[in-house]
């Protein structure tokens, strides 16, 4: 992986002695577009765990798999409003959008999430391999955030560290 952050988190989760799922993440924005459509939408680079972490299933097409991340592949998820934005009807997976004018193979479309408890719309919004992000958008090697989920809420109330 790009920059020795593999296991990161599982470390992360080993030390706070929880955890069934991490992901690495880096968010940026970008102006996606689809033959005569445009967008600016949030990105999301991510590991493939993230949306078993978020709740968020599939409603089209598939998610990335860790080769994927580990060899920055040209492929991301698109949520529903920059899909329904760029293609209306229309199935996006498997067509080619542009983010940046780097072409990216559009492989699903995660189900509609809705508003966020602060407004925002979790469905405008471009999820691909993390690797990718850094490498081809962004330009930086490192992280921005770790996403982990607990095995169970007992888990919650890990002890302190140090």
């Amino acid at each position: 992986m790009l920059g020795g952050y593999e296991g990161v988190g599982e470390a992360l989760l080993e030390l706070l002695g929880f955890g069934a799922a991490d992901s690495v993440g880096i968010g940026s924005r970008g102006q996606i577009v689809y033959q005569n459509q445009n967008w600016a939408t949030s990105v999301r680079g991510v590991s493939p765990d993230y949306m078993t972490i978020r709740h968020w299933g599939i409603l089209r097409g598939s998610s990335f798999s860790q080769r994927d991340v580990d060899v920055a592949s040209d492929v991301c998820l698109i949520g529903q409003t920059v899909a329904q934005n760029l293609f209306g009807d229309q199935d996006p997976v498997g067509q080619t959008i542009r983010v940046q004018n780097l072409p990216f193979l559009v492989i699903g479309e995660p189900v509609a999430k809705g508003q966020t408890p602060f407004g925002g719309d979790e469905d405008d919004t471009l999820i691909m391999p993390y690797t990718t992000v850094q490498k081809k958008l962004s330009g930086i090697s490192w992280l921005q955030y770790i996403a982990a989920s607990a095995d169970s809420q007992n888990d919650m109330t890990a002890p302190p560290i140090g």
